[in-house]
C-alpha cells in the first residue's frame, strides 16, 4: 500500500511499516483498521465514487497524478462527554484513487491530510473496501512530531485516529444508503 509523503501531498510512495518500534525518522507510520456494518449496493458505491463533490470541493483535475482526486473536505471527531457542543472538525484534502472493481466488492486507495499546518496533524493513506455487507478502511498514518508523536499516539492520538476514521466511515455509509 503506497502512502502520501508528507511533502509531496498526493503523490504514492514507497510502501511504510506500520510497526512503532521500526520507527526510523519520518517514515514511522502507525496501522489503523475499522470497518463499518451495513446493506450497501456496490452500485451506490460506484455511482458515490464517480462524482465525488458531496465529500467536499474537487481540486484539481481527476486525469492527474494516475487517476488520483482531490476534494478540500472535512473530517470531524465526535466528542461524547459532553466537553464540546458537537464534533471537533478539521479541513483537510482528502485523495481518491482509481476505482478496483471485482464481482464481490469495490476498492479505492485513499488518504487524506490537513488542508492546513499539515505538519502538525496525521498523514494518512490506505484502501476503503466497499462491499454488501459493509465499508473497511486499511491503512498507516503518520503521526506528527517524529518520534515524540510515536509515543503521544500510543496514549491518545490512536484513539482520536480511530475514532475520525470510523466517522469518516459512517459519512460513506449515509451516502451509499441514501
Amino acid at each position: 500500500m503506497a502512502l502520501l509523503h508528507l511533502f509531496d501531498v498526493g503523490q504514492p510512495v514507497a510502501t511504510m511499516t506500520g510497526n512503532p518500534e521500526a520507527f526510523s525518522g519520518p517514515r514511522g507510520t502507525i496501522h489503523l483498521a475499522v470497518s463499518h456494518a451495513g446493506r450497501f449496493q456496490l452500485a451506490n458505491g460506484l455511482v458515490a465514487l464517480e462524482n465525488l463533490e458531496w465529500l467536499g470541493e474537487p481540486v484539481g483535475a481527476g486525469s492527474e497524478h494516475g487517476g488520483w482526486r482531490r476534494v478540500n473536505s472535512v473530517l470531524a471527531l465526535p466528542v461524547n462527554d459532553g466537553s464540546s457542543p458537537g464534533p471537533i472538525r478539521k479541513g483537510a484534502l482528502v485523495d481518491i484513487g482509481p476505482v478496483e472493481r471485482s464481482d464481490d466488492a469495490i476498492r479505492v486507495g485513499i488518504g487524506w491530510q490537513s488542508d492546513s499546518i499539515t505538519p502538525l496533524f496525521p498523514v494518512f493513506a490506505g484502501r476503503l473496501t466497499i462491499r454488501p455487507g459493509g465499508l473497511f478502511l486499511d491503512g498507516d498514518y503518520a503521526p506528527p512530531l517524529g518520534r515524540l508523536g510515536l509515543l503521544i499516539d500510543a496514549r491518545l492520538l490512536h484513539f482520536v485516529a480511530r475514532r475520525t476514521a470510523q466517522t469518516f466511515l459512517a459519512r460513506i455509509a449515509g451516502r451509499l444508503e441514501a
